[in-house]
């Protein structure tokens, strides 16, 4: 698919003006200069390395960042709505 096809991915140095920075940071920048935020995945979660190695455990929800949404429709799936540590990606959103 080419970038043309794709219009809500945008560059994030586009805009900026000749030789501005990117105003994403290494957590968020997918390597091509794009955010990954927001993006669905698994609820915030931990690797185990024991009894199995790559055994996931979902954190209990008090302990789920204020970035991440559930599913209502995909219980401990959802949107991770912006980067924790520059704010790139969604605004804040009510859970629903």
């Amino acid at each position: 698919m080419s970038e043309e096809s794709t219009p809500a991915k945008v560059r994030l140095s586009e805009g900026l003006g000749a030789g501005a920075e990117a105003r994403c940071c290494e957590n968020c920048d997918d390597g091509d200069g794009f955010c990954i935020f927001p993006y669905y995945g698994v609820a915030p979660h931990t690797h185990d390395h024991w009894p199995v190695i790559g055994s996931t455990r979902v954190l209990p929800r008090e302990q789920w960042e204020a970035n991440f949404r559930e599913d209502p429709d995909c219980p401990m799936q959802g949107t991770y709505l912006r980067c924790s540590k520059c704010g790139r990606g969604e605004p804040e959103a009510p859970n629903v």
